[in-house]
């Protein structure tokens, strides 16, 4: 399965590395990534990833990170079938 989130954080040094590593960890693999930095010190992250694994799972694992925000899952895609679905953090 394929899986579209949108993430908001906090700007800090390690913020991306973290990301990153719970969704290595995990077992979801990175199709897609877009990160912008903005002046109010804040990361938007666009991240496509993809596991056999229940997008539920890194939600969750993403969710403890200290300096998420907000954390929407955009959509999910299956046998070129696209699944909507909202997940708001906190």
């Amino acid at each position: 399965m394929i899986y579209s989130m949108h993430i908001e954080a906090t700007d800090t040094p390690a913020m991306l590395e973290r990301i990153l590593q719970t969704t290595r960890v995990r077992g979801f693999h990175i199709r897609h990534l877009e990160v912008r930095a903005q002046e109010t010190q804040t990361l938007r992250i666009t991240m496509t990833v993809e596991s056999q694994r229940d997008q539920a799972r890194l939600i969750t694992q993403l969710n403890k990170i200290p300096g998420i925000n907000d954390l929407t899952a955009l959509h999910s895609i299956t046998n070129s079938r696209v699944e909507a679905t909202t997940v708001m953090a906190h």
